[in-house]
Order: C-alpha cells, then structure tokens, then sequence
C-alpha cells in the first residue's frame, strides 16, 4: 500500500487539533484502503530523541517532519504516522487491530508487541467505567444514535450490581441494530461493562472505541474520535503526574562493595470506599485474568476490621515486577525492576474497573 497515506509529504503539524483538522479537510478516508485507527499511548521518554531511539527497534523512520514521523515495521507492512507529544504520542495506521486476511502486520504484533517489552511506552488505557461514562455521553449528545455492536464483560468479583446470577464471569459479544437497548438490558440484569463499542449515526459517521485506547473510523467520526481522545488525555494526565512522583533505583552499598540496595518510592491510588473483605480475598483471582497481563507471585491479606493485602504482581509479557500494599484508605503501588507505565495504569484501571471507581491516584507525600 502507500506508504504516505494520508499524504502529509514533509508539512509538520504540531498537535492532534490541527492534525486531525488536515485529515478532515483534505483526505477522503473512505479512499484509503482499510478503516483508519488512531491509537493513543502514553510515554515516559525523557526527550522525543529517547522516544525515536526506542521505535527504531522495531520500526524504519520514513520521514521525520519534527512533530509528525511516518514509521513502517521493519518488514514493510503497513506504515504507521505518529504525532509526537511528551506524554501522550498518537499513531495513525490502516493496519488491521488483529490478525486478518488483509494484513500480517497487525497492531496487536506491531505497535503492542513494541509496548510489551518497552516500559516507558505505555496503552493509552480506556477503563470499563470510563468506556461507560463515553456511551451515555455519546447517547446524551447525539438523537437516533446506534451501538450496531458491542463487547462487555463482567468480573464477579466486582463492586458491580448484577440482578442474575451475579457470581459468574461474563463475556459478551453483540452485533444487531437494537445493540444500544440490549447492552442497557445486559447492564442491568447481568452487571456487565463495556470493553468495546460501535457508534453509529445514520448518513453521518461510524466509529469504534475499545479499552486499550484503539478508535477505528469506520466512516466519518474523526471529529467524536478526537475529542474523546483528547478528553481521554485530560483524564490520563493527573494520573500519570502522580505515577511520575514514584521511583526504583539500585544503589551501591556503601558498606558492602559487592552488593546493591533497591529503593523504590510509591505512587498511591486513593480509595473512596473502604477496603472490603471480597476486594482482598478476591484480589489473586481477578488480577489474574488474562485481560490484566499479571500473575501473583507473592500476597499477604488480612481481613479482620480493617482488612489489608500486600502483593507482588509479575507482568506476564516482560515480567517487571510492582508491589502493592494497602494503607488506610489507599494502595501504595511499588515500582520494582523492569516495571514501566503501562503497568502502572493497568493496575490504576483495575481498581477503578474491580474497587472503587471514583478512585483516584495521588503522590505520595
């Protein structure tokens, strides 16, 4: 395929607003082949140069127009644009998310697979609540909207009310035109939330939002796709201000030559419900799930009147390691060797998702 897709040549833009803003008035998106997907990640890189050095491992630089960079996998799939930001790059790509018959080079074995091993790039995560908090605003804001179809699950662990069988794990995948009734109904008898919906405005656009931070453009929708991204930023930036104040070094030991101290300083999350018995002796099972990419190689829980736990969490990919501790009302979260961000707002999303989710991540003072 064309490599410049959206034909940006060597023009720079310099924020998602006025990128966008070219896509929309210059580029037929329905000419380009396969469904546009914009994909927000969240970075800790300490320069845009770090940034580059570490995609060049798994990519070619194109072109380099200062702010927007045109990359392709070194095996010359299909290319990707990314619009460069501190915090919050974007990337731009008609790969497909999964494996299909059009494409080899999928997100999930590209893009993904880069964010799996490189722990200052992160997903930009879209949590179950805040997936729901996006419906109701689309359904509020646009008359005869669709939801043509939908994944949602439930944990049975979580703080969610279910009216049927509430103690079963679910997941559920819909495609029909009477999605947004159903899902409603699924909500309110099954207790479930969404992991990922389709918008639909007849004669106007169709896109597609998912919790790993991936909007697809089906048809139109570039404008309600950038705008909950962008609120999607707004809401990841307080949280990644408190992940920054954390820390984990390895310091010499000035009594002893031949061996190191680890230092970690935690980043909190803050509950507004007290910890409950079920979030502790649930906690191994459900952080768990192959949704979270955790293991548990270590857990001490007590319940009692003020129930407590101290975890330490494996990622299953890189196998970074975070250690979890309950105080008062908040979770302590640990940064140990090889952890990055996107564990960090894994964890942060599961206790928003499985918790409390009016939680909200503070420094630790």
């Amino acid at each position: 395929m064309e490599e410049d897709f959206l034909r940006v040549g060597s023009t720079d833009y310099d924020s998602l607003d006025t990128f966008s803003d070219y896509i929309r008035k210059e580029i037929d998106l329905e000419n380009i082949s396969g469904n546009l997907n914009i994909i927000g990640t969240v970075s800790d890189f300490h320069s845009k140069q770090a940034l580059i050095n570490s995609l060049e491992k798994s990519f070619d630089i194109l072109t380099d127009n200062g702010n927007i960079f045109l990359l392709e996998t070194h095996q010359g799939q299909e290319p990707y644009y990314m619009l460069y930001d501190k915090d919050f790059p974007v990337f731009f790509t008609t790969a497909r998310k999964t494996e299909g018959p059009r494409s080899t080079g999928n997100i999930t074995n590209t893009l993904f697979n880069h964010i799996k091993w490189e722990k200052n790039l992160g997903r930009m995560w879209v949590s179950q609540a805040h997936m729901e908090d996006i419906r109701m605003d689309i359904v509020e804001q646009y008359k005869n909207i669709m939801i043509p179809q939908f994944s949602a699950k439930r944990n049975k662990h979580v703080n969610i009310d279910a009216k049927r069988r509430p103690d079963y794990d679910r997941s559920i995948q819909y495609s029909a035109d009477d999605g947004l009734e159903t899902y409603k109904e699924m909500k309110r008898q099954y207790g479930v939330l969404p992991t990922m919906m389709k918008f639909q405005r007849p004669n106007q656009f169709k896109f597609k939002v998912s919790t790993d931070g991936v909007f697809t453009i089906n048809k139109g929708g570039l404008n309600e796709s950038v705008r909950l991204i962008r609120e999607t930023i707004d809401r990841l930036r307080d949280i990644k201000s408190a992940i920054d104040t954390s820390d984990y070094e390895v310091k010499n030991n000035k009594y002893s030559k031949d061996s190191s101290i680890p230092q970690s300083k935690p980043w909190a999350i803050n509950l507004k419900t007290k910890l409950k018995h079920r979030d502790v002796n649930n906690f191994r099972e459900a952080i768990q799930n192959e949704y979270w990419g955790f293991t548990v190689s270590k857990l001490d829980k007590k319940l009692g009147s003020k129930p407590h736990l101290s975890a330490t969490l494996v990622d299953s990919s890189n196998y970074g390691r975070v250690a979890i501790k309950s105080k008062d009302n908040t979770l302590r979260i640990y940064p140990r060797e090889d952890s990055g961000i996107d564990e960090a707002l894994r964890i942060y999303e599961y206790v928003t998702d499985q918790i409390d989710p009016r939680a909200n991540a503070i420094a630790v003072r």
